[in-house]
């Protein structure tokens, strides 16, 4: 174990031990390419007044590792696990039993808690908890609970409450005949209970909350322009929403009619919008697409709404590929005696939902014929782009489009966002993809709405872009724009980046996240004796075009989980301390995984805040608006000491406790 000079400090309400590595490598800088910085890793240094930035609070109730965590800039509700918390477990929710979730609020302004003493629905998925408006709602299971809340006579129905900081308590609202709600434009979706009876009706309605923190509106049952073939409304499953529009699905076996023109009622999801554009109504796209949890992308233009979705030939009946339905151009050359007569690939569809529902018609939905079944991925509101396997572009043994001699790619396709376009069919820029990456990108992000950045893989695409004799797999970037440009690998003085886990930044299209390897860089840039780590950057585009700069800190975070997010001006990630080979909470190990912060302006030393949770999720999380006022996070008390620490003060070492800090 390195040597360290021990500064320690005990922030309110916690007895944590942190330590500052010895040196410091560099300042930070975002002037130069791999400008990557060591700053001082310090402890938690701040003051311990309440009221102080980044003071750590420990709440009292513990939660479970798969806790939904509703944040926003102002609130914190979370489900406390009874079973979790004090000797035996407590009963917060009294219905004589301790194995609920029972929902808690904390006003991250003041620190004040508010039991609310309900339990969310066993197994709780983040769409089962929600704000709008600083008005929290949620799906409680009345048989969890033990209590009526409908007043029907049993517990056995799931329902929607609602709860805001003038109430005593939830209040309820409606029984669910779904467990999922979702957020359009401030307004809740959710699927009540209802008898459907007339053309027009759905299943679906829609609550406002016009007043800030206040009582919601009465629910407004949403129609549709659809004539259903029944005649007595149309049923649809709520599955998703984003910028603005949330898409659900109809079964053709429930409705027992063709919804989506292919002569058979034998499909399950097919496709329905509503949101921005959509004439305040549910529009049946009429198109069926794969599976209960459809890839959606949602894209921002204007004042108008993009909507890209990938459709199943199988389930539409129909081979939406096939060369024929396209212009030459459209197909790559090397491909053109390649045919495909099959009805077994996922297609990438557009529409502009505004025109759509204007003229559906008219202004049908665009098939681009790239086939793909992963991410869609977009560049402003003028690229999408996919991941095609060479198998499925073609019958048979499909398409070599990257001309590597095999078939067997992950090859990255794009197109332009027009009714007239062709994908690029460039071999010399259609590269494999290593889709394996950590962080949930399959190997792609984008960058100031203009640039694809990939991980592109030597070995598969059959090409040598480092100059070295061994295959890797390194991060290239192309503006798609420039035709006759190819990829640039080169970040600098014959510099190529490899990466163990990269996700995009949501605040700003200007920069992404990526934890990049010494062994790319052929640099300890940790000094702990070894080019085995991977370090946390923030890469932008640099002085030169299509190339890019690493300004990051000089610290091992862990190699496939980094959990990089940005908010406020600080940079957040999780340190491997096996990796940084230091004990960073002085207890004696090197198992734990730490949170750590610093300013992304150089203002403030990079600083440690101790052992934080290794789940799959960002190593904080914080509200998404333009004032957030504190991080939360997870700290699992087994790993806080040799034998565990009491960080909640219930008594036990074994729970995951909640944690947050104020922000500046």
């Amino acid at each position: 174990m390195k040597n360290a000079s021990h500064k320690l400090s005990s922030p309110v309400g916690i007895a944590d031990r942190t330590v500052s590595p010895t040196g410091s490598i560099g300042p930070w800088s975002w002037a130069l390419a791999l400008g990557l910085t060591g700053a001082l890793l310090t402890g938690c240094t701040e003051t311990d007044e309440d009221n102080a930035p980044f003071t750590i609070k420990t709440l009292s109730q513990s939660v479970a590792s798969n806790a939904v965590l509703a944040v926003t800039d102002r609130y914190l509700a979370f489900p406390a696990s009874e079973l979790g918390t004090g000797s035996g477990g407590t009963d917060f929710n009294m219905d004589g039993d301790v194995s609920d979730d029972v929902l808690t609020v904390v006003v991250l302004g003041n620190d004040q808690v508010i039991r609310l003493n309900t339990a969310l629905k066993p197994g709780a998925n983040p769409a089962s908890l929600l704000w709008a408006n600083e008005v929290l709602f949620m799906v409680v299971s009345e048989s969890a609970d033990g209590r009526d809340w409908n007043a029907d006579m049993d517990t056995s129905d799931d329902v929607l409450l609602y709860w805001h900081f003038n109430l005593p308590s939830p209040v309820y609202y409606a029984t669910l005949a779904d467990d999922e709600i979702y957020l359009v434009n401030g307004d809740v979706l959710y699927t009540p209970v209802a008898t459907l009876s007339a053309v027009g009706d759905t299943n679906i309605a829609r609550i406002d909350v016009p007043t800030t923190g206040a009582a919601p509106s009465a629910p407004e049952a949403l129609t549709t322009s659809f004539t259903d073939p029944g005649g007595d409304g149309l049923e649809l499953r709520l599955r998703g929403s984003a910028n603005g529009v949330a898409w659900m699905t109809a079964s053709e076996v429930d409705e027992g009619a063709d919804l989506n023109g292919d002569a058979d009622a034998l499909d399950t999801a097919v496709l329905a919008l509503f949101g921005t554009g959509s004439g305040n109504q549910i529009q049946m796209v009429g198109q069926a697409v794969a599976g209960s949890d459809p890839e959606i992308e949602v894209i921002v233009s204007g004042t108008q709404r993009i909507v890209a979705y990938f459709v199943d030939e199988a389930s539409q009946g129909a081979n939406l590929n096939d060369p024929s339905l396209f212009p030459g151009l459209w197909q790559a050359s090397q491909c053109s005696a390649v045919d495909d007569v099959d009805t077994l690939d996922s297609v990438l569809h557009w529409l502009n939902l505004t025109d759509f529902t204007l003229d559906p018609v008219g202004d049908a939905p665009h098939n681009t014929g790239l086939v793909g079944d992963r991410q869609i991925y977009s560049l402003g509101d003028t690229w999408l782009g996919v991941v095609t396997q060479e198998s499925d572009e073609g019958s048979g043994g499909g398409c070599d489009l990257n001309q590597d001699g095999d078939t067997s790619d992950n090859i990255f396709r794009w197109i332009e966002i027009t009714t007239t376009s062709v994908p690029e069919n460039d071999s010399t820029r259609l590269v494999a993809i290593q889709t394996s990456i950590a962080g949930g990108t399959d190997g792609i992000v984008p960058l100031d709405n203009r640039l694809w950045v990939a991980l592109v893989d030597e070995a598969a695409d059959g090409r040598d872009y480092d100059g070295t004799v061994a295959d890797i797999q390194l991060l290239g970037v192309i503006d798609p724009a420039l035709t006759s440009t190819p990829w640039n690998f080169d970040m600098g003085s014959n510099t190529f980046i490899q990466v163990s886990w990269m996700a995009p930044d949501e605040t700003t299209a200007s920069r992404f996240f990526a934890a990049i390897t010494e062994a790319s860089l052929m640099v300890d840039r940790n000094a702990d004796g070894d080019m085995t780590d991977s370090i946390p950057t923030f890469p932008v585009e640099g002085g030169a075009l299509r190339e890019l700069d690493f300004p990051g800190i000089s610290v091992a975070v862990e190699t496939n989980n980094a959990g990089m997010l940005t908010r406020s001006g600080f940079g957040f990630y999780r340190i491997s301390e096996a990796a940084q080979e230091f004990d960073y909470n002085l207890d004696g190990d090197l198992n734990d995984k730490i949170l750590a912060r610093v300013s992304l302006s150089g203002a403030s030393p990079a600083t440690s805040m101790g052992v934080v949770q290794n789940t799959a999720r960002s190593v904080v999380q914080v509200g998404s608006g333009s004032n957030p006022r504190g991080i939360v996070w997870m700290a699992p008390e087994p790993l806080e000491g040799p034998a565990g620490s009491d960080l909640n003060g219930d008594g036990d070492a074994n729970d995951i406790a909640l944690r947050y800090a104020r922000l500046p």
